[in-house]
């Protein structure tokens, strides 16, 4: 059987293909997960679309390289396909040196619709990275400054508050505060 959009031959062996697609849960019903390195699971199907496994993805929090770490998980999971949403290119990269084709499925479908429209040949390969718009945006801080003033001096505050953003990304504030002080004085005497 030939792949209607790469030609690529499609094996009838359920033994020797394997196939990756990334999503939020541990199932064929679960919705895609659009992100590939940072999935919640990675399903491995077999030719016929039979689940043969489904892995956690351990990297989901990392700082750094769950792209990487998740192409790898997979390379040793000997897949040939991996159907996403969007991957990085450092994942891609791992992906390509290993020989895994790389397809991408629109965001909102289930994985089986995922698999069923890549048997159909209804999913595009990709030929390079299709990394997710960051979710970085313009962060407004609060700050609070706070002094402390001392008799005839100054004093001088400074705070940081936490961020609000309306946009998925963080924002930092920071304040000063600068007060002065009278001190006043009540003695005794000795008489």
């Amino acid at each position: 059987m030939l792949d209607k959009k790469t030609n690529n031959k499609i094996s009838d062996d359920n033994n020797k293909a394997k196939v990756c697609i990334s999503a939020v849960g541990d199932n064929l019903s679960s919705a895609l997960d659009p992100r590939f390195g940072r999935s919640s699971y990675f399903l491995i199907v077999n030719n016929s679309g039979k689940l043969i496994k489904a892995i956690k993805n351990t990297g989901v929090e990392a700082m750094r390289g769950a792209g990487i770490s998740a192409a790898q998980i997979i390379a040793q999971e000997k897949c040939s396909v991996v159907i996403t949403g969007n991957i990085g290119p450092n994942a891609f990269m791992v992906l390509n040196t290993a020989g895994i084709q790389v397809f991408q499925a629109t965001f909102g479908m289930t994985a089986q619709q995922a698999f069923e429209q890549y048997k159909e040949g209804g999913l595009t390969e990709a030929k390079q990275a299709m990394p997710c718009q960051p979710g970085f945006g313009p962060g407004a801080g609060q700050g609070r400054g706070l002094g402390q003033g001392q008799v005839q001096g100054r004093g001088l505050g400074q705070g940081m508050g936490p961020g609000r953003s309306m946009s998925p990304g963080q924002g930092r504030g920071m304040g000063r505060g600068s007060g002065q002080g009278q001190g006043q004085g009540r003695g005794r005497g000795r008489r």
